[in-house]
């Protein structure tokens, strides 16, 4: 796991404020294996975050198709 993002990254990428990700990992929105915790710091792996949170990511970054009919 390349958990290195900080809680400040975290808030960041997610464009919450600090206290937001703090309160998203006490009240388990973030999962626990997608980060670590050593004396009181966090690190995050954004990427097993994303794949945690949005799960069908890949799909929604796909071009929408609109067909148009007269």
């Amino acid at each position: 796991m390349a958990a290195n993002a900080t809680i400040r990254d975290l808030a960041a990428h997610y464009n919450i404020s600090v206290s937001t990700a703090r309160k998203w990992v006490r009240d388990g929105v973030i999962p626990e294996d997608t980060y670590i915790k050593v004396h009181g710091t966090y690190r995050f792996d954004l990427d097993r975050i994303d794949r945690a949170l949005l799960p069908n990511t890949q799909e929604r970054t796909q071009p929408a198709t609109t067909i148009f009919t007269d």
